[in-house]
């Protein structure tokens, strides 16, 4: 072992690498608390370079740019920091908790979902550019696809969806239906896309589904 780093919770996310420091988060179990604990830490040594308590849990992983660190919360808030300081850039709040990881656009566009049902488009000074309400909450995060100027995402009522990055919805498709055998029809899964037409979602119906990225 080269160094461990004791955190203020359980770790449940990976954690985000640039050139020289680690970025994840923990959440306190306390009864009486719930709160998170966002973390840079030297790669090189494990000393902590910065910290960040946030008021609830933080479930997933963060997501960094060149100067920024973003990052959701079970508070319904969005939090966009200095991955330098830890210092708060500005917050955008939500109807639901957010425990999916945003992507961010080269742009510097961020785009995310919450268990509002909302999939949201920010600018990068946090404004509101689009958001568009889905069948129903969202755990999954979104891919991004620049080239083809496109976005995926899926949420717990089995649905997957295509979008421009200007918020036009392409295609949707619902794998399933209805309940079969007692199994429990939701994708929390983040959809993975190949180098060719298809994008590969799992689903909690017990199955993998390759779909056409262009027609769904």
């Amino acid at each position: 072992m080269i160094w461990s780093f004791s955190a203020g919770g359980n770790v449940m996310a990976s954690a985000v690498l640039d050139r020289r420091h680690a970025y994840f988060g923990s959440f306190s179990e306390s009864s009486t608390e719930s709160e998170s604990f966002l973390y840079c830490v030297d790669q090189t040594r494990g000393e902590e370079i910065w910290s960040r308590t946030l008021p609830d849990w933080m479930q997933a992983a963060p997501v960094v740019t060149e100067t920024r660190l973003f990052i959701g919360c079970n508070d319904t808030k969005l939090y966009c920091l200095s991955k330098f300081t830890g210092d708060e850039v500005w917050r955008f709040d939500t109807a639901g908790k957010i425990d999916s990881t945003p992507s961010v656009s080269v742009q510097g566009h961020v785009y995310f979902g919450s268990r509002d049902g909302f999939l949201y488009a920010l600018n990068a000074d946090g404004d509101l550019l689009w958001s568009d309400f889905l069948n129903g909450p969202i755990a999954s995060s979104p891919i991004l696809d620049e080239f083809e100027n496109r976005l995926y995402v899926c949420d717990l009522a089995n649905t997957i969806y295509a979008y421009s990055l200007d918020g036009e919805r392409l295609w949707d498709y619902k794998p399933r239906l209805g309940n079969i055998d007692g199994l429990r029809l939701r994708i929390f899964s983040s959809p993975a896309l190949d180098d060719e037409q298809f994008l590969y979602v799992g689903s909690g119906d017990h199955h993998l589904y390759a779909v056409h990225k262009e027609t769904g």
